[in-house]
C-alpha cells in the first residue's frame, strides 16, 4: 500500500493516481479534479 498525499489513507498502488509527483487515492483524485475545474 501507499499513503494518499491528500487524505493520508493507505491505498493499493494500483488504485492510486499519480499527479504532479504526488500520489492520490481514487476518491481524492476525483475530488481534486472537480476542485480545479
Amino acid at each position: 500500500s501507499v499513503l494518499c498525499d491528500h487524505c493520508g489513507e493507505p491505498a493499493m498502488e494500483t488504485r492510486t493516481v499519480k499527479r504532479e509527483g504526488k500520489v492520490y487515492c481514487i476518491p481524492c483524485s476525483n475530488e481534486l479534479l472537480w476542485e480545479k475545474s
